[in-house]
């Protein structure tokens, strides 16, 4: 199994219109728990919903270096439930997948309720492959290209809302500082 690494981009929250109308792509519901996390591995369990469908996950990663070993099993429902019942940090988040050349590429929406509080675009290439580049629709949003080996941004971090609004902010002043706008 090759390695992948994931290239990740902070949108701004103005990106979700952009992201809702762009055709065609497919939108998972996602929820997640975590079930165990160290430094550098976590584990989880996962339920994917689409319109139609439902399908439960466990997944372990575990990094090495700028890279990221991930092993994903699917469950049943009744494990998936149980596994959830005693996950911690739970996250929900709908997921837009979209083609651009060869590559897929997902825009996670996370929210809790109704409120949408954090945009986050991400590709993932083989090892030997170079970055591939945003999609047009997406360019002009981004606020915020994330390093690879910058914690700050994985899902168990980001499940906590009022972490995820705050470092938000921050990159977005950060963004308006540098590129003197107004959002």
């Amino acid at each position: 199994m090759p390695f992948e690494r994931e290239f990740k981009f902070v949108l701004a929250r103005g990106a979700i219109s952009d992201v809702f109308w762009h055709k065609p792509h497919n939108i998972l519901e996602i929820e997640q728990g975590y079930l165990a996390k160290t430094d550098g591995m976590n584990a989880r369990v996962r339920r994917v919903r689409t319109e139609d469908h439902e399908e439960w996950f466990t997944t372990l990663k575990q990094k090495v270096g700028q890279k990221t070993v991930e092993i994903e099993t699917e469950i049943s429902t009744i494990d998936g439930n149980l596994l959830m019942g005693v996950a911690d940090r739970k996250v929900t988040k709908s997921r837009h997948e979209f083609h651009a050349g060869e590559h897929k590429w997902e825009v996670d929406v996370f929210y809790k309720g109704t409120e949408i509080y954090f945009l986050m675009a991400e590709v993932e290439v083989d090892e030997q492959e170079p970055k591939p580049g945003v999609p047009l629709f997406l360019k002009t949003h981004v606020i915020f290209e994330v390093p690879l080996t910058d914690s700050r941004f994985s899902n168990t971090k980001l499940g906590d809302m009022q972490y995820a609004i705050s470092l938000y902010e921050k990159l977005l002043l950060n963004h308006q500082h540098e590129n003197h706008l107004e959002f």
